[in-house]
């Protein structure tokens, strides 16, 4: 579902003709991802709540930067 998520983030920056900060966003988001994939396994369920809710929090606020960020550079 993540990498269907990257792909669609992809397709909206480029729909959008969005700046350069907003595919360096989807390069962070997406290593957040791998990031967030690598510390659950289906053995071992301790950091549950640090992938899902730490790792999702950090997700959502350097998309709305980088974002901001290309719209910012856009309108220059």
């Amino acid at each position: 579902m993540h990498v269907v998520m990257v792909a669609l983030l992809l397709w909206l920056a480029q729909s959008f003709e969005l700046a350069w900060p907003a595919w360096a966003g989807i390069a962070v988001v997406a290593a957040l991802l791998a990031y967030e994939h690598s510390l659950v396994h289906a053995d071992d369920l301790r950091r549950l709540n640090a992938a899902f809710f730490t790792v999702n929090g950090y997700i959502s606020l350097l998309f709305l930067l980088f974002w901001s960020a290309a719209v910012a550079v856009a309108r220059r």
